[in-house]
């Protein structure tokens, strides 16, 4: 894959196995004010046509200390029109020694709403792999499907404040005739537009982001760092069909 490579020349001792990831290896300009360090944040949004896309979540990340610790739990939403197709995580020690894999009993699956009922539509599946010592490493992998379109996630380049990136990439997939919208913001970078085997592919990526760190009175975080934005143009939810043309009309 894209980012596997691309991690070949950004972080410095790579190698292949269980060890490819680990503290000494990321640059200190990425430590400083950062609570938590992602070798790798990737997302990539499919549509597969109106009714139908699938979203994928790849992230490594150091956390360095406990202000980082929530960075070390992942939340997934599924709902009647949701479904998630895989979802694991490991965790590793600062040299990258394996501590712990992601077992399906570990996995917690509650209402999204209250939180007693099993029944209810809005559930999410949630994973916790904070570690007594610091700092570790952990992992996450997850997919869902859809059946509508209509909503493409936003991607913020930093997860956060206090938070830095060595990689950030994100990639939205879509046949020619679906093409969605999109805004970049606090950025002056571009999107990176290309055809492959017949569909279009969108990809917004960052290296070596520095973390925000918050400070009282200051401008929320995500009102500094670049988010892309985007929405589809055409879509189909549960038979009704419908259109964002343009950001005045969503």
């Amino acid at each position: 894959m894209k980012f596997f490579s691309l991690l070949l020349l950004l972080i410095p001792g790579f190698v292949h196995g269980q060890k490819a990831f680990t503290i000494v290896n990321i640059p200190d300009s990425l430590k400083e004010n950062a609570n938590v360090v992602y070798f790798i944040d990737e997302a990539t949004f499919e549509i597969v046509d109106d009714s139908k896309a699938v979203y994928k979540s790849h992230t490594v990340a150091a956390i360095l200390n406990s202000n980082g610790k929530k960075h070390a739990t992942q939340y997934v939403g599924y709902d009647k029109l949701r479904k998630i197709n895989s979802f694991t995580g490991m965790a590793y020690d600062e040299n990258g020694n394996e501590i712990t894999k992601l077992k399906k009993s570990d996995i917690v699956d509650q209402s999204n709403i209250s939180g007693f009922s099993l029944y209810e539509d809005n559930r999410v599946q949630y994973a916790d792999l904070k570690q007594n010592e610091y700092p570790y490493i952990v992992k996450f992998h997850y997919e869902v499907e859809s059946k509508y379109t209509y909503s493409i996630p936003s991607w913020p380049v930093l997860s956060g404040e206090n938070a830095s990136v060595v990689l950030s990439s994100y990639k939205i997939i879509f046949p020619k005739d679906l093409k969605p919208n999109t805004k970049l913001i606090n950025t002056n970078e571009e999107l990176e537009i290309t055809e492959v085997d017949g569909k279009i592919e969108i990809l917004f990526e960052m290296k070596n982001v520095k973390a925000i760190e918050h400070e009282s009175n200051s401008p929320p975080a995500n009102e500094l760092y670049p988010i892309l934005y985007a929405t589809s143009s055409k879509f189909n939810f549960e038979g009704y069909q419908g259109s964002f043309n343009s950001w005045e009309e969503m």
